[in-house]
């Protein structure tokens, strides 16, 4: 009978034990709750008009984006395929007529690819100064196709890998800086009103480039 009572008070001990253990676990979650509720509470989401009061702040990334989008995309679309060459043997490469708008187009996203790959190991502040250099690409191919005064497909080839490290250098910056500055609360708002810049810019210069074929075929 001692041994029986004996593993009685034992049994009773452990199931103490484990009500005590279970009881302490679900202090430890019903804290950890509350800690999240607190923690939710105090990053309220911030109201559509404070969002709305905090746009005009984006044009200095949304304007260079929009700018090099159109400029750069008014090349691709509206004065790729007017940029034909005679001259295209350079050492023992030589690209026929078929190929030369391909290899351009090739040339402008690997530049792209390059400049969206450097922003850890370079990062520009003044953006803005791309999209400048990009417009001033615009005005310089209207005028090549207009009166094809540049003498090798080769010098265009490489002016093209310019374009696209301009490109790519202005949104990779651009979005960097805008993810760096830009306040916590407002930040994820920020990068989708800043993408509708750049596509934006693609939308315009597509109908720009309609245009722009139609009067440089037209002379």
């Amino acid at each position: 009978k001692e041994e029986g009572s004996e593993d009685e008070g034992k049994d009773i001990f452990m199931e103490k034990t484990d009500l005590l253990r279970n009881g302490k676990m679900l202090n430890k979650k019903s804290k950890k709750k509350s800690n999240i509720k607190v923690h939710l509470v105090g990053s309220s989401r911030l109201t559509l008009r404070e969002h709305v009061r905090y746009i005009p702040k984006l044009f200095w990334y949304m304007v260079p984006l929009f700018a090099v989008y159109i400029a750069e995309y008014m090349i691709n679309q509206g004065l790729f395929e007017l940029l034909y060459y005679q001259n295209t043997r350079a050492f023992t490469l030589c690209v026929d007529a078929h190929e030369q708008y391909r290899w351009l187009q090739v040339m402008y996203q690997f530049g792209v690819f390059i400049s969206r790959s450097s922003v850890n190991l370079i990062h520009i502040r003044w953006f803005w100064i791309l999209s400048v250099l990009q417009v001033v690409n615009f005005v310089f191919f209207f005028c090549e196709a207009l009166y094809q005064f540049i003498p090798s497909y080769w010098i265009t080839f490489l002016l093209i890998l310019y374009e696209g490290l301009l490109g790519g250098g202005v949104y990779v910056n651009a979005f960097y800086s805008l993810s760096v500055e830009v306040p916590q609360d407002q930040r994820e708002f920020s990068m989708g009103v800043a993408s509708v810049a750049d596509s934006s810019g693609i939308t315009a210069a597509a109908i720009a480039s309609i245009f722009i074929h139609n009067y440089i075929c037209s002379r």
